[in-house]
């Protein structure tokens, strides 16, 4: 005799129960709720970011920073660049960095004058300076992305008489690789009017040694994690990518840097393996604008 099938069953069918699928479409619409929710949570915070940022053009309260660079083929070790960092005063953290609070600000307005404000500032800093002396500028991948870097710099520099490639563009290596053809483009573009620009933390997630190739950078910038091991484990696949890096950057007349250099024996390391240029703890913390340069004074 055989057993009456339950009307949730289908004949040889081996499917599951229509009532083991319900629980499904529910975890489904729950998913649907919560990922809205965070895209909801997500535009709040990037207001949040974007008034902050507003509110801080409006009353010129950023905090400037000079991180120096120190020049590792020159005897004396003098300071030839610095980059630029951007703060904002907070009673709970200290300053915070400007940076990751440009990050996803879909408000290109916004963008545009935190750029012209930017460089007004480079320019205006490498007027004060030494001839030689560079400044590098971080910028967002959003930001480049915009297309209109190259010609805010230009009309900020010229009527200063400042020459081009005294400003470095930095674009990180990770919003590079998602950014694409469009940003490789944009770099494209800056390289042509004169502007330098520089991959930096390079080999903090990918380490594309193919696109000092396909690109033309004037500058790899090491990223910090890869300045422990040149200590800690010089035989190391880390150090391995570092040769690599210098290698094919010599090809290409690419400058080579490192961040992130926090001991004697780190900066000596780094000389000995070709880098060019360093910054980190031991170089210098990031300064003032005034103390920044009476320490080119003193270096000449």
């Amino acid at each position: 005799m055989s057993l009456p099938q339950s009307p949730d069953l289908q004949p040889s069918s081996g499917l599951m129960p229509v009532q083991s699928r319900r629980p499904v479409a529910g975890r489904s619409e729950s998913e649907r709720r919560e990922r809205a929710s965070l895209r909801r949570l997500e535009a709040g915070e990037q207001r949040k970011r974007a008034a902050r940022l507003a509110e801080a053009l409006r009353n010129d309260s950023f905090v400037l920073r000079y991180l120096p660079r120190l020049d590792l083929a020159s005897p004396g070790d003098g300071f030839v660049s610095a980059e630029l960092w951007l703060g904002l005063p907070n009673r709970r953290r200290g300053l915070m960095p400007v940076a990751p609070l440009l990050r996803g600000i879909d408000r290109a307005p916004l963008r545009h004058e935190m750029l012209c404000h930017t460089l007004r500032i480079a320019a205006e800093e490498l007027a004060c300076g030494p001839p030689r002396w560079q400044i590098s500028v971080p910028m967002s991948g959003h930001a480049l992305a915009d297309g209109l870097i190259g010609e805010v710099a230009l009309q900020t520099l010229d009527p200063l008489g400042i020459e081009p490639h005294r400003i470095d563009i930095l674009i990180d290596e990770a919003e590079l690789v998602i950014g694409g053809d469009l940003l490789q483009q944009q770099i494209a573009s800056l390289r042509e009017a004169g502007i330098g620009v520089t991959l930096e933390g390079f080999g903090n997630a990918f380490g594309g040694l193919a696109l000092l190739s396909r690109l033309p950078f004037t500058g790899l910038k090491l990223d910090r994690r890869l300045a422990h091991a040149l200590v800690n484990d010089p035989a190391g696949p880390d150090v391995v990518l570092i040769r690599a890096a210098i290698d094919i950057a010599r090809r290409y007349d690419v400058l080579v840097s490192i961040d992130g250099i926090e001991t004697e024996t780190e900066l000596q390391k780094a000389r000995e393996l070709g880098i060019g240029q360093a910054q980190g703890p031991w170089v210098g913390p990031a300064l003032p604008a005034d103390v920044m340069r009476a320490r080119l004074r003193l270096n000449g």
